[in-house]
């Protein structure tokens, strides 16, 4: 009996360590997450940074009800603020207990909430608190802050905090522009179910571009020809800022040669371009190339913290001129053009945002004319001119194997000819109307009567004004219907393919001799002739006959 209970015991002795050991081994519960999420429709938000710091950890009853416990890191902020926050009486100092302090920011914040169901972000004093705890957590808990970025999410850009700790944060997207909705950037968000994402709308407007060329955000032009740019944007809220620079910068493709700045306007006021710097008048602008191939140019508002001030919302307005160069001769190859709007992003006015690009595009089209002859055999020697819709001849010139539009720098001709394969090319043409004029018909053939019609169409993507394909309708006259004939689009894989380019026929016939009325006549009266002087012969040979029969 005494080794049974003996091995009892010892049993239960094990089985009571290894009860230990799995409480031992067992993890405590993991602290309850949450996601965390910043939403803003503007387009300028994209690829832009918030950071994030905790104020207060939470934990949630099953009840719903929620606790706060002051995170330790900002014990210092509300005891630097101590007068300021709790009154002049107040007891809470630097001796003052974590929980002490703890419970004194709760009931301070609580008390900020002047509408509790309301829209906080137009709570002057919420509003000012949460601009003091964002500007004292940057200069003092940077090491402590977690960032997330802003990308695209179908309509929305969105900066996600993915398994943050529940409770109370201060938001702080990277600096530029408030609204006058909110009247500052930091935000104050409270992290409270691990079950939802809790997303807040950032109301903050940063500054943004748009760009158009010929009032739309795409076009085609002629080589040699001038178009037109148009930026746009708004005066920003500039509440949080002592001082604020503001400048476009816009970058042209090669195929564009920038020609001049026509007028900078903000609101109704025109400005004065005034190249002594950025800071000179309160009512110019500046221009320079920051580059020294000049295809980038900078437009700099002057003194802009001054000139813009009871301003918010009114247009910013940049209009100039480009020409399309030679380098826009490959067909339906784009020409981008973008812009953007640079800022300040810090108070002191230092700091440089810069906006989402906001791109234009620029096209060249062409065709390929094949003279043939009734065989559809290749004809040299015909002689054409290309004109505009209103009939004036397009001054030509050799680039390559095309023929295309030529610059006023270059000497071109009106006049172009076929050689023995009998094809003429034609780049760097506008959307629009064209007429082929044959001006002389190669040897022993005939001449067009009237005009080839060619009119070149193209469709483009409605919501960024790329290429989406395009053609030419061909009209040669002859009472039949017009024809389209496609081209393709260029590709950029591998290997890369240039676009093709539609073609059409151009037939001349073969001329024959026509018949002459004089040829006719003198064959008929020789035949008379002929005829008449047999008969004479006739007549004198029976008449010398019978004489001698009689006289006999």
């Amino acid at each position: 009996m005494h080794k049974v209970r003996t091995r009892l015991a010892a049993l239960l002795a094990v089985l009571v360590l290894a009860v230990g050991a799995l409480f031992t081994a067992t993890p405590a519960m993991a602290a309850e997450t949450g996601t965390l999420t910043v939403t803003s429709s503007n387009a300028a938000f994209n690829g832009k940074t918030v950071d994030a710091y905790k104020m207060f950890d939470a934990t949630v009853a099953a009840d719903g009800s929620v606790g706060y416990t002051l995170v330790e890191d900002w014990k210092g902020f509300f005891v630097t603020n101590a007068e300021t926050f709790f009154g002049e009486e107040t007891t809470i100092t630097s001796s003052s207990t974590l929980d002490e302090v703890s419970a004194a920011a709760y009931d301070y914040i609580r008390s900020l909430d002047a509408e509790p169901d309301g829209d906080n972000d137009t709570d002057v004093n919420l509003v000012a608190f949460a601009r003091t705890a964002r500007d004292w957590a940057v200069t003092n808990l940077s090491a402590h802050k977690i960032t997330a970025t802003a990308s695209q999410s179908g309509n929305n850009y969105v900066a996600s905090f993915e398994t943050v700790g529940l409770g109370y944060y201060v938001l702080d997207p990277q600096g530029g522009s408030t609204s006058t909705e909110r009247g500052s950037d930091a935000m104050l968000v409270a992290v409270t179910d691990a079950n939802q994402t809790t997303n807040i709308d950032l109301k903050s407007e940063y500054p943004t571009v748009t760009k158009t060329v010929e009032n739309t955000n795409h076009a085609s032009a002629q080589i040699g020809k001038e178009i037109t740019f148009t930026l746009t944007s708004k005066v920003p809220d500039m509440t949080e800022f002592e001082d604020y620079r503001f400048y476009f910068t816009d970058v042209l493709s090669e195929g564009l040669t920038f020609g001049s700045i026509t007028e900078v306007k903000v609101g109704d006021q025109v400005l004065t371009e005034d190249s002594t710097g950025p800071d000179y008048s309160e009512s110019s602008y500046s221009f320079s190339h920051p580059e020294s191939n000049n295809q980038k140019i900078r437009v700099d508002i002057n003194n802009a913290y001054t000139l813009f001030q009871n301003h918010e919302g009114e247009t910013i307005t940049v209009t100039y001129t480009a020409t399309v160069n030679a380098n826009a001769v490959e067909v339906a190859v784009d020409n981008p053009n973008n812009a953007q709007v640079n800022f300040s992003t810090n108070p002191d006015g230092s700091g440089d945002g810069s906006s989402t690009p906001s791109i234009v595009h620029t096209y060249t089209f062409g065709f390929e004319v094949n003279k043939v002859d009734d065989e559809s055999e290749a004809l040299a020697g015909a002689v054409f001119e290309l004109q505009d819709a209103n009939g004036s001849a397009i001054s030509l010139i050799m680039d390559g194997a095309a023929y295309r539009p030529a610059l006023t720098t270059e000497s071109g001709a009106t006049q172009v000819t076929t050689d023995t394969t009998g094809v003429l090319t034609f780049k760097g043409l506008a959307e629009g109307t064209y007429k082929l004029v044959e001006v002389k018909a190669p040897d022993g053939y005939n001449k067009l009567s009237k005009p080839v019609t060619i009119t070149i169409n193209a469709e483009y993507n409605h919501n960024d004004g790329t290429l989406a394909s395009w053609s030419i309708s061909v009209d040669k006259g002859d009472g039949q219907p017009a024809t389209t004939v496609n081209g393709t689009l260029p590709t950029t894989g591998e290997p890369a393919t240039p676009a093709t380019l539609p073609e059409f026929n151009v037939e001349n016939h073969k001329g024959v001799e026509l018949p002459g009325t004089g040829g006719m006549g003198t064959i008929a009266f020789t035949v008379v002739g002929v005829v008449a002087v047999a008969g004479g012969v006739a007549w004198y040979a029976s008449r010398r006959r019978s004489n001698g029969a009689h006289t006999a």
